[in-house]
């Protein structure tokens, strides 16, 4: 700053505004330096020599800040600020939280490795309870089918009653188990849905009567055959029916609807009873309503029937029922026969589901030191005679094997393979005889009359188990030689001549039209004098195939044959045994492993043509 001089001996004396002491300027220029940013006020005054000093005179000036200090430097120092603090703030919190979720991660493990330590216990626990309990069951059984006192009647019924629970709960425990690891598979059959309903509900007619209960059945009238896994759906109505039974009030009533429509069967259980209150966590595994009763079950029923339901690709609801009680509502798609059938044809020759064995002595036990035997393989069904054991064989489609006693009251083992061989439907089961007879007559007699194997007592269970491993074997080596087109005859893949007569029948009305490409299954079944189902059924257990694919097979090896003979236009060999080029040309690659055109080729190359 430059100050006029007035005289050489005028002084100038400065300060700023707000300061109180005057400095004395150097000379005629004042320099300033690191002065704050801002506005400042410089006051100035002269002072002349004999004369005092002049009036002050100022100046306003400012003095603006580096960019560094800027207004937007400093709010841009501000939020950097925030941001650190935020940054900081949350990594903590993330730390806090990650322990937290750890140490919860650490309880919740500690939790499931105990539930996991109970449930393995239970299971463990429960494998052994089946053999005594079921040596508890039946005698119970046995006692209750005689004339007793009332007394007495009432006291056997609750034992028995109480046992069949206990025995229930250690099933479900054991299908939990089996489906929290994932064993447990379906095992698809064919099967009429209408009659397998109707005869599984009709086993509660013995609690309808204890407890007051009316029980209304709506069923179609006609039958509706269809695939499904027997199994599971009886556990499924079974466990609905038994919690209908259980919170249903005296006087009451239970109705099983069966609904088929187009794409899906639907199922209904309606009971008048105490209802469900929560809805959303029924279905959940150990949860069970009180409704100020004491619990009843193990509260894995119900989550076991939504597992087999979610199976079986369905879905399950509970609603109300007016003006009390509830409605469990199962739906499930159909899967039809015929469309069905080369999945269920490749479960039966890829991976073989559990064969059944029915298993028939009139000893209880023996016939139950079998099945504790033989259920760590195979499906175990029980009758105490020749009759019981036909009864069972109505009901159960899919029996692979029978092994049965000779001596026993109603109806003796002979005469149980006599009825078997005669009927149609179970004509192709394989029978093991036990006896007490060793004679070489009458072994050599059994195995005449087509008996599969003919075992003394005492046998070895050793030896049992590979007979029934063998015969098994064999069902399955045939299946697998059909699927191969490999030429077998009749009498070779059949154990009885009433089924070698219907294969040779079969085979001969398809050869007879196989040049029709619109030849179906109906007109097959009704050549033969068999429904669809029974048809299906026959060959599936026969042949391991379907009606479908052993009409195809039939067509595809008679169209080889014509190869054989030097046809080699594909074309006219496909219109000669029903198809057209491109699927006969699929169906031959499918059965042999190459096409029509690659044969022709193949054995020309061969032949040096």
């Amino acid at each position: 700053m430059m100050i006029p001089a007035l005289s050489h001996k005028t002084r100038y004396l400065y300060r700023f505004k707000g300061e109180d002491q005057w400095m004395r300027a150097p000379g005629y220029m004042l320099y300033f330096a690191s002065l704050m940013p801002g506005t400042h006020v410089l006051q100035v005054k002269a002072e002349l020599s004999g004369m005092g000093t002049s009036e002050v005179s100022e100046l306003t000036f400012k003095v603006r800040p580096p960019f560094w200090l800027s207004s937007w430097a400093i709010l841009c120092y501000l939020l950097l600020l925030s941001a650190g603090i935020w940054f900081v703030w949350r990594a903590f919190r993330h730390r806090h939280q990650g322990e937290v979720a750890m140490k919860q991660m650490e309880i919740n493990l500690r939790k499931y490795e105990m539930e996991e330590d109970k449930i393995r216990f239970f299971t463990n626990i429960s494998h052994d309870l089946k053999t005594p309990l079921t040596l508890v069951v039946a005698p119970l059984e046995k006692i209750r089918e005689h004339n007793l006192p009332d007394a007495i009647r009432t006291e056997i019924d609750v034992a028995w009653r109480n046992a069949q629970q206990l025995y229930n709960l250690v099933l479900e425990l054991l299908d939990f188990r089996r489906l929290d690891v994932g064993k447990e598979k379906l095992n698809l059959s064919h099967g009429d849905i209408v009659s397998f309903v109707r005869q599984t509900a009709q086993a509660f007619a013995y609690y309808t009567t204890l407890k007051r209960i009316d029980l209304m059945l709506e069923l179609p009238d006609t039958a509706f055959e269809t695939q499904f896994d027997e199994n599971k759906m009886r556990r499924i109505i079974t466990n609905l029916m038994s919690n209908a039974y259980k919170y249903n009030i005296d006087g009451g009533s239970v109705t099983v609807a069966l609904n088929i429509q187009e794409q899906e069967i639907s199922l209904s259980v309606t009971d008048t009873g105490i209802g469900v209150k929560d809805k959303r966590r029924i279905f959940d595994r150990f949860v069970q309503e009180t409704h100020g009763q004491e619990q009843e079950g193990s509260g894995l029923g119900l989550h076991i029937v939504r597992q087999y339901v979610d199976m079986m690709g369905g879905d399950i609801t509970v609603s109300d029922n007016q003006p009390q009680g509830s409605i469990f509502t199962v739906t499930l798609p159909i899967i039809e026969a015929e469309k069905g059938s080369e999945a269920a044809t490749a479960s039966d020759t890829k991976e073989p589901t559990i064969s059944t064995i029915l298993v028939v002595d009139d000893n209880t036990d023996a016939r139950h030191f079998l099945q504790r035997s033989l259920d760590d393989e195979y499906r175990i069904l029980l009758a105490a005679n020749g009759k019981e054991a036909l009864d069972v064989l109505a009901t159960n489609d899919h029996v692979n094997l029978i092994i049965s006693d000779v001596m026993m009251p109603e109806m003796d083992g002979i005469e149980l393979f006599r009825q078997i061989r005669k009927n149609i439907r179970y004509s192709h089961i394989p029978v093991i005889l036990l006896t007490a007879k060793s004679s070489e007559e009458d072994i050599i007699a059994g195995l005449k009359e087509g008996v599969a194997d003919y075992l003394t007592k005492p046998y070895s269970l050793t030896v049992l188990r590979l007979r029934i491993k063998k015969i098994l074997e064999w069902t399955q080596h045939i299946h697998e030689q059909v699927a191969m087109g490999i030429e077998i005859k009749p009498s070779e893949i059949t154990v009885s001549s009433l089924d070698e007569e219907l294969i040779s029948h079969i085979i001969a009305e398809v050869e007879a039209n196989i040049s029709d490409p619109k030849y179906s299954v109906v007109q097959l079944s009704a050549a033969v004098g068999m429904t669809r189902g029974t048809l299906y059924k026959k060959l599936i257990a026969i042949v391991g195939k379907s009606p479908v694919e052993l009409i195809r097979i039939v067509r595809i090896k008679r169209g080889k044959a014509l190869l054989d003979q030097g046809r080699t236009n594909v074309s006219e060999v496909a219109d000669k045994v029903g198809f057209s080029p491109k699927m006969f040309a699929q169906y031959y690659r499918e059965m042999y492993g190459e096409t029509p055109s690659e044969y022709i080729k193949r054995r020309k190359t061969k032949s040096g043509g």
